[in-house]
């Protein structure tokens, strides 16, 4: 008969018993949701007029984007000495990422090379933020139960690959520009006569 002490039972339900757990795991659904929908749709405005980017730009213009990513190898040391900073810096973290997407919206609403530069300026910043949420998410729950990591990491990780999930399935439905249809509604084939 498995034991039912409280430790036991903390530990065969850690979602259910840690509220930082879900609080962290939602946080990070969202970002990630958010992040998903956005780099699905980007490569439909970019090959759009006026952009007109070919695949190797549209590629090019991701890297760009993916140095956002090169925040968390500098961060990583500063959240780990000041654990007491890990709640307010995610404030700071999703402020960022909320504001990262004036640029992005201004970048895809009125194309020209100032655009552009205003839509990679947000993804590096939307890049930055959501990984940077993610460094703060995991030094948190990390600390929660050392005896239960793995369930932790797997609670903590489908339920933010469900938010990136639902982020890339619901962003094809949106418009990618003001006026624009949605992202999946390319020109059909001309019919045969």
């Amino acid at each position: 008969m498995p034991c039912s002490c409280r430790p036991c039972r903390t530990r065969r339900n850690p979602a259910g018993n840690q509220p930082g757990l879900r609080w962290r795991s939602l946080i990070g659904a969202c970002g990630f949701g958010s992040f998903s929908a956005f780099w699905t749709t980007v490569a439909f405005l970019l090959s759009r007029p006026p952009y007109g980017f070919d695949q190797l730009e549209i590629g090019l213009f991701a890297l760009a984007g993916a140095a956002g990513a090169l925040v968390s190898a500098f961060a990583g040391r500063h959240i780990d000495a000041r654990p007491g900073l890990r709640w307010p810096a995610t404030g700071v973290v999703q402020a960022v990422l909320l504001a990262s997407y004036a640029p992005i919206g201004l970048g895809g609403a009125h194309p020209h090379w100032l655009s552009l530069a205003l839509l990679a300026g947000g993804a590096l910043t939307m890049d930055a933020a959501v990984q940077l949420s993610n460094l703060l998410g995991q030094s948190v729950i990390y600390e929660l139960l050392p005896q239960a990591r793995s369930r932790i990491t797997a609670i903590y990780m489908t339920t933010m690959f469900i938010g990136g999930s639902l982020g890339s399935g619901a962003a094809p439905r949106t418009p990618t520009t003001a006026g624009a249809g949605p992202a999946h509604a390319w020109p059909r084939p001309p019919s045969p006569p």
